[in-house]
């Protein structure tokens, strides 16, 4: 019996386009084929996937933060989405529901 203590929505950083979702939803993919087939070309793929998506996530946040600062002047709420969305991240969640009990 499989019982969910908290439900877990998708919740990944405002700055994660779809492609870097699909790359990094792709590298399990990779490790179950590195431990079936032990082969050097799935692991060479695991290991070029990593560095794409290290490399999509470090463009992809200078840029949102860039937006976000230009933004400020011209629109500030968006600031202020930037600045709610840094505070309080935790990978702990804040409640824990067993049996619709908190």
């Amino acid at each position: 019996m499989h019982v969910s203590l908290y439900k877990i929505l998708d919740r990944n950083p405002i700055w994660y386009s779809s492609q870097i979702t699909y790359n990094i939803k792709l590298k399990p993919d990779y490790v179950k084929q590195v431990k079936q087939s032990r082969s050097i070309f799935a692991l060479e793929q695991y290991k070029r996937l990593r560095i794409v998506v290290k490399q999509q996530l470090t463009i992809a946040y200078k840029d949102y933060v860039l937006n976000s600062e230009a933004s400020i002047i011209e629109d500030p709420q968006k600031f202020c989405a930037f600045v709610h969305n840094k505070a309080g991240k935790s990978g702990i969640p804040s409640t824990v529901t067993y049996d619709d009990s908190t």
